[in-house]
């Protein structure tokens, strides 16, 4: 269906230099430039100036920013559609330094990135002209640009086979403001147009196995941020067994979970992560001689079948264990110092408690009603309104929220909240939907590569580098839905997912990109034959396999 030539090669190769020239950092104003680029380039193109409507820019709701996800539809014959998805924001570029003006100028930073010491395997990639360096280059402006130009190459066929939805999504560096808001496109035009998803693309970069293998994922990995609150008891460092110090628990919990491979789940050879956390500390806003009133955490951990509500669970049990040990450590402690002093040894009085947010919330509520909710209410405000002003990130907000519900306990004994922070990425897989053959896709793909270019793929279930596919399907869903929704502080306002929209997409998933190396760095490179030539065609291919399976099996018969 699809011939390749020197045309779309040229086309790709304008349309990728075009994107990368564009400066679109992540969570700022910047992608908008992006988008406008992108939606007056379909606009521009002879289908979308005869058929209009089937192109459009799509504002996220309640985006403080205003960004869009922009689309553009080849409408063919029947219902079968293949998605193709991409996002148009990057990293920033502050990283680069004093190379910053040359970072999105392929050419100029490979020139300056000559002058630096740098790894060998990046000198022998800056020497051998096979790859183009910059910011976006691999993730993903190169994606962009082919999915672009496969949309068009559609659109420019008479009487089409199926249909080709095109979606760029805009913050999928941040929070996926982007894909979380085009969850609820995807039904509107699915339900409008009359269409049924077959498959949809993504085209993140890909790393080579070490035997040289390029990779194709069928699925991505989970994400899940819990946040772990600690109250102790604060006392002066001169009565310090009269107090228990947050921080000291804390740091307990942190030891028990921090990359524990117990939390990593593993399908067929593959495991994901271990959780590493990435914040810690108390919650003293200046320096006084007493211990912290609180502390509080948070991590990522990964999840390739585990649900939240059993991750949750695992760490109730782990942070008891702790809250125990610690304690036993205080009472040593304290039985030691009072032997040395010539005091009584008298137990101190802890003892452990966890609560979830969702009890937390509830138990509070019950108890002071109307008034908690109108002062928690107003602190949902003023946090949304210093997450837009960029004082506060989402994480912050969470633990402040927390914050302001444990204030309204009647009892000030220590305890351990556990509550769920923004972003949320369900784990999702193909062979978890069910939707395909066992190795359909992987299979499609080998197939034309191998006969053109002696290039196999491997099949990976799950991209572990987190990705916008995670919104394209929602597994175990009620389980997911009320865990999520009841533990994570200013849900709706906040931060929020359409979760029923999510449940009726549940759509086969594939990650079809180029080969891509140094992501977020400044040695961020992808290779030029994949952008301009290889994975072009292997899209082009699978599109075509996919909307035309029907026909082939037809003739099998």
């Amino acid at each position: 269906m699809f011939a390749f030539n020197r045309d779309d090669k040229n086309m790709i190769k304008k349309l990728f230099y075009e994107l990368v020239s564009v400066q679109s950092d992540t969570g700022t104003k910047l992608e908008k430039d992006i988008e406008d680029k992108i939606y007056e380039w379909f606009i521009g193109r002879p289908y979308y100036r005869r058929n209009a409507e089937l192109a459009g820019k799509y504002i996220v709701e309640d985006d403080p920013l205003k960004r869009s996800v922009v689309w553009a539809l080849v409408k063919g014959n029947g219902e079968d559609t293949v998605v193709l998805m991409n996002h148009h924001d990057a990293v920033d570029i502050y990283e680069y330094g004093e190379l910053r003006d040359t970072s999105l100028k392929p050419e100029e930073l490979k020139k300056a990135l000559k002058q630096l010491n740098l790894d060998d395997d990046v000198v022998k990639d800056i020497e051998s002209d096979e790859w183009i360096f910059g910011r976006g280059t691999a993730d993903m402006k190169a994606g962009t640009a082919i999915q672009m130009w496969m949309t068009y190459k559609a659109s420019s066929i008479e009487n089409f086979n199926g249909n080709l939805l095109f979606l760029s999504v805009s913050d999928e560096e941040n929070l996926s403001a982007g894909m979380r808001g085009a969850i609820k496109l995807l039904v509107d035009i699915r339900e409008k147009h009359g269409l049924k998803y077959k498959s949809i693309i993504n085209s993140e970069p890909f790393s080579k196995e070490d035997d040289g293998s390029g990779i194709i994922y069928e699925g991505s990995v989970g994400k899940f941020m819990p946040v772990i609150y600690v109250r102790g008891k604060k006392s002066h460092i001169g009565q310090i067994y009269t107090g228990l110090n947050p921080s000291y628990l804390l740091s307990m919990i942190h030891t028990r979970i921090e990359l524990n491979v117990d939390f990593s789940d593993s399908v067929d050879g593959e495991m994901s992560p271990p959780p590493s956390w990435v914040y810690l500390r108390d919650r003293k806003k200046c320096y006084d001689a007493s211990i912290p009133e609180a502390s509080a955490a948070y991590f990522s951990m990964l999840s390739l079948y585990t649900s939240p509500k059993e991750i949750i669970e695992r760490l109730r049990n782990n942070c008891e264990m702790a809250f125990v040990e610690c304690i036993d450590n205080i009472n040593k402690s304290y039985r030691e110092f009072c032997r040395r002093a010539n005091k009584e040894f008298i137990k101190l009085p802890w003892k452990p408690r966890i609560l979830t947010y969702s009890e937390l919330y509830n138990m509070v509520l019950e108890k002071h009603g109307e008034g908690f909710l109108e002062k928690f209410n107003k602190l949902v405000c003023i946090s949304k309104d210093k997450m837009v002003s960029g004082e506060i990130n989402i994480q912050e907000a969470t633990i402040r929220l927390v914050e302001e519900v444990v204030e309204f306990l009647d009892d000030k004994e220590p305890l351990i909240v556990l509550a769920i922070s923004a972003p949320f990425y369900p784990h999702i897989c193909n062979r978890d939907i069910g939707l395909t053959k066992e190795d359909e896709f992987i299979d499609i793909v080998n197939k034309f590569s191998l006969s053109k270019w002696g290039q196999g793929y491997k099949k990976r279930n799950y991209f572990m580098g987190i990705s916008d596919l995670s919104y394209t399907g929602l597994l175990s869903s009620d389980s997911v839905i009320n865990t999520i929704e009841s533990n994570t502080p200013g849900w709706g306002s906040l931060y929020y997912i359409p979760f029923d929209n999510l449940k009726s997409l549940s759509m086969p998933t594939i990650n079809i990109g180029p080969w891509g190396k140094d992501l977020h760095k400044i040695t961020e490179r992808v290779l030029e034959e994949d952008v301009f030539y290889r994975t072009p065609q292997i899209i082009a291919n699978f599109i075509d396999k996919i909307l035309n399976s029907d026909e082939t099996e037809k003739k099998k018969n």
